[in-house]
C-alpha cells in the first residue's frame, strides 16, 4: 500500500530515457567518430582495425621475406649477399602495401600526406640527414655488390671481415676479435680496399737487408728457393726478387709472392716462416743480415800506442784442428749424436767427410744402397719420393739437420731422394767410422734405437694420422736395436 501511494505521489517523467546496457555502451564507444577528413568519418573501430591490420601485416611480411630470402632465392642460384638485399626490399615493399591498406581501412585519403610529406622531408633533410645518408648508402652497397658479406676489407688502415651490411652501418670483425660498426656513408666516401673482391689471391712481400760485400747472386738464390719451397706460396704468378736499393747500412732485397687466403693472419704466418728460413740459410751461408752501423773518427792529441803481442803456444791452433772442432760442435747439435760424450765426438769428427754439392745435385737417391749419414752444414735441401712414376716433395732440410740415419745404422736402402736446392755443404759419416764407438760401448746402440724410434713414430703420426704412443715407440726401438746389433755384429 505504501509503495502504491508513493508511486502515485511521484509519477515518472514522460521524457526520461531508459538505462543503456553494457553492449549498447560498447557499441556507442566503438562507433564513436573522432574526426572526419574530407567528409570521411574517422571512428575508433576503423583506427583499431587499421592498427591491428598493420601489426599483423608487419609480422607476416617479416616471415615471408625471411622465407623468400633464405630458402627460395638460394635455391634458384641467387648469392647470399643478393638474397639479403632482395629480402629487405621485399620486406619494406610488403610493409608499404600493408600501410596503404591500413590507411584505406581507416578511411584516410592519401592526399592528406601531401603537406605532411613535404614537412617530413624538410625535417629529415635538416635533422636526420646522417641517418638518411647512411640508409641510402647501405642500399647502394647492397646494390653494387662491391662489398659483400665475408669479404676481407681495409678501411682507414683497419682490416677485417664483413659480417653484415645494415640499414645504418656495416658490421666488420677485425682479426683480433674487435668488432667495428662503420657508417655506410663512410664506406662510400672513403677508399675501401677489398682484398677478396674478385678472388682470394693476395700478393705480399718480405724485405731483408744484408751487409755490403755480401754475394748478391747467393742472396737472390736463397730468397728465391725459400719462397718457392714454401707450401702456401702459389707457383703462379712466380715469385719476383727485386734488388731494391743501396741503403745507408744494407743492400735491400724484396721478394714478392702470392698466397691464396682470406685471412690476414695467414699472410703474417707465411711471412714469418720465410723470415725464419732466410735467417737460418743466411747464417749457414755466412751472410750477415745488416743492422745500423756508424764510422767513428777519433781525433787524439797524443799518438795511440800500439803493441804486437805474440800468441801463446797453447792457444795456437792449426786450421785442421779448428775444422775438427767445428765439425764436433756441429755433430753435438745433432739429436742423434747427443748420446755420445765429448771424447767420442772428438774421435768421430776428424773422419767425417766434407762434401759440397751444387744446386740440383742429388746427394742420395731413393732405392740406392747406403751405409752413411749426412749432417747439413750449409744450404737448403729437398726431400722427395717417387710415387706412381712422379716425384713428390715431402720435406725440406736446413742446416743442423741430418738424413740417412737408417742406412747408417741398419744398412737399409735409401727411402727417399735428397737433392741440393742451393749450394750445400754436408758432412758424411759412414758406418765404418761409427763401428769402433759402438763396439766399445754397445749400450749406445740402445740409446740410438730409442732416438730413431721416436723420430720414425713422429713421421708415421703425420703420414698415417696415428698417435705417437709409447707402446709403438718401444716396439720400433726394439726392432731397430735388433737391426743395429745385426748390422754391426754387436752382442748384448
Amino acid at each position: 500500500m505504501l509503495d502504491a501511494l508513493f508511486a502515485q505521489s511521484n509519477p515518472p517523467a514522460a521524457n526520461t530515457p531508459a538505462p543503456l546496457s553494457v553492449w549498447d555502451a560498447f557499441l556507442q564507444v566503438w562507433d564513436y567518430q573522432i574526426f572526419d577528413v574530407d567528409g570521411e568519418p574517422i571512428t575508433i573501430n576503423k583506427v583499431v582495425l587499421g592498427v591491428l591490420f598493420l601489426l599483423v601485416g608487419v609480422w607476416v611480411s617479416r616471415i615471408l621475406s625471411v622465407i623468400i630470402g633464405r630458402r627460395i632465392l638460394p635455391q634458384v642460384g641467387v648469392q647470399s649477399a643478393s638474397s639479403i638485399a632482395f629480402q629487405r626490399v621485399i620486406f619494406y615493399l610488403m610493409v608499404g602495401i600493408c600501410t596503404l591498406i591500413a590507411l584505406r581501412l581507416v578511411s584516410v585519403p592519401l592526399t592528406v600526406f601531401t603537406v605532411l610529406g613535404g614537412a617530413l622531408a624538410i625535417g629529415l633533410g635538416f635533422g636526420a640527414q646522417n641517418i638518411v645518408n647512411n640508409f641510402i648508402s647501405g642500399w647502394i652497397l647492397l646494390a653494387e655488390r662491391k662489398v659483400t658479406i665475408g669479404d676481407l676489407i681495409e678501411v682507414e688502415n683497419k682490416v677485417g671481415h664483413v659480417l653484415s651490411i645494415g640499414a645504418r652501418s656495416t658490421h666488420v670483425r677485425r682479426p683480433d676479435g674487435i668488432e667495428m660498426l662503420i657508417p655506410n656513408s663512410l664506406m662510400l666516401e672513403r677508399t675501401v680496399i677489398n682484398w677478396t673482391l674478385s678472388d682470394t689471391d693476395i700478393r705480399t712481400t718480405v724485405r731483408v737487408g744484408v751487409q755490403y760485400g755480401s754475394p748478391v747472386d747467393t742472396v737472390i738464390e736463397l730468397m728465391k728457393t725459400t719462397v718457392a719451397e714454401h707450401g702456401q706460396v702459389l707457383p703462379k704468378p712466380e715469385p719476383i726478387i727485386v734488388f731494391e736499393d743501396f741503403a745507408d747500412n744494407a743492400l735491400i732485397f724484396d721478394v714478392y709472392f702470392w698466397v691464396r687466403t682470406n685471412q690476414e693472419m695467414t699472410l703474417r704466418l707465411v711471412r714469418s716462416d720465410i723470415r725464419q728460413t732466410l735467417d737460418r740459410l743466411f747464417r749457414s751461408a755466412g751472410i750477415v743480415i745488416a743492422f745500423p752501423q756508424r764510422d767513428l773518427h777519433w781525433h787524439a792529441h797524443d799518438p795511440i800506442e800500439v803493441k804486437m803481442i805474440a800468441p801463446e803456444s797453447d792457444t795456437t791452433r792449426t786450421s785442421s784442428t779448428q775444422s775438427t772442432s767445428d765439425v764436433r760442435d756441429l755433430l753435438q747439435d745433432v739429436e742423434l749424436f747427443k748420446t755420445l760424450n765429448h771424447e767420442e765426438l772428438t774421435e768421430l769428427a776428424p773422419h767425417a767427410n766434407r762434401r759440397t754439392y751444387s744446386p740440383g745435385d742429388a746427394i742420395v737417391r731413393q732405392g740406392e744402397d747406403g751405409s752413411s749419414l749426412f749432417v747439413i752444414d750449409q744450404g737448403l735441401l729437398r726431400v722427395s719420393v717417387e710415387e706412381n712414376g712422379r716425384s713428390k716433395k715431402v720435406a725440406q732440410l736446413l742446416p743442423r739437420q741430418f738424413f740417412g740415419e737408417m742406412s747408417l745404422l741398419t744398412g737399409e736402402s735409401r727411402s727417399a731422394t735428397v737433392s741440393a736446392v742451393t749450394t750445400t755443404i754436408v758432412h758424411e759419416i759412414s758406418s765404418e767410422m761409427l763401428a769402433p764407438i759402438l763396439t766399445s760401448r754397445p749400450e749406445i746402440a740402445k740409446q740410438l734405437s730409442v732416438a730413431l724410434a721416436r723420430r720414425k713414430a713422429e713421421i708415421e703420426s703425420h703420414s698415417a694420422s696415428l698417435k705417437n704412443d709409447s707402446a709403438r715407440q718401444r716396439t720400433l726401438a726394439d726392432d731397430i736395436r735388433s737391426r743395429i746389433s745385426t748390422f754391426f755384429g754387436l752382442t748384448d
